[in-house]
C-alpha cells in the first residue's frame, strides 16, 4: 500500500511498476492499495466547501513546522477539480476518479481517508456515500474482476498465506 497524501496518484505509477519488476512474483500476483484523502458529500460544491477548512488547518500546521507557504485556495480548487489531487466530490465524481485509479497500474484503490479533526458527522455521511453510491457505481464499472474474485481466493484472504 503507498498513501498519496498530496498530488496525482498516477505520478505514482512508476513506484508501484518498480515494485513490481523488483518482487520475486507473477505481475499478476502483486496487489497494490492506494490510500489518498478525500470526502465525498452528497454533491460536489458541499464536500469542497466542507473539506476546505480542514485541509487549510492541515497545510497552516504544516507551513509552520516545515516552513513551507500556505497554498492559496485557487490551488486547493485545482487540487480538487475532477477529484484529481484530493479525493474530494460527489459519489459519481469520486467513483469516476476511483475507476480511473482502478484502471491504472494500481490495481485497487481504498476509501479517501479524511484530515485530522474534521467533524464526525461530515465524516459518517462520506462512509455512507461511500457504501451506498461509490461502490454500486464502482463495482458497475469492474463487474469482470468482482466475479473472478470469490472469498476463497481474494487477494485480502490469501495475503497470509
Amino acid at each position: 500500500m503507498y498513501a498519496v497524501i498530496g498530488g496525482r496518484p498516477e505520478r505514482f505509477a512508476p513506484l508501484v511498476d518498480l515494485y513490481r519488476q523488483a518482487g520475486d512474483h507473477r505481475h499478476e500476483d502483486l496487489h497494490v492499495t492506494m490510500s489518498a484523502i478525500g470526502l465525498i458529500a452528497p454533491n460536489s460544491q458541499d464536500a469542497k466547501e466542507t473539506f476546505y477548512p480542514y485541509w487549510l488547518e492541515t497545510m497552516k500546521y504544516g507551513a509552520r513546522a516545515r516552513g513551507w507557504a500556505i497554498p492559496s485556495r485557487a490551488e486547493y480548487d485545482e487540487y480538487t477539480r475532477g477529484a484529481r489531487s484530493f479525493f474530494v466530490g460527489s459519489p459519481q465524481e469520486v467513483a469516476d476518479r476511483l475507476i480511473t485509479v482502478g484502471n491504472s497500474p494500481v490495481r485497487a484503490a481504498r476509501a479517501p481517508d479524511g484530515l485530522v479533526r474534521r467533524a464526525l458527522t461530515d465524516v459518517m455521511h462520506a462512509i455512507e456515500l461511500l457504501g451506498t453510491e461509490v461502490l454500486s457505481l464502482i463495482r458497475k464499472e469492474f463487474t469482470e474482476v468482482q466475479a473472478t474474485i470469490s472469498p476463497r481466493n481474494s487477494p485480502r484472504r490469501n495475503a497470509h498465506r
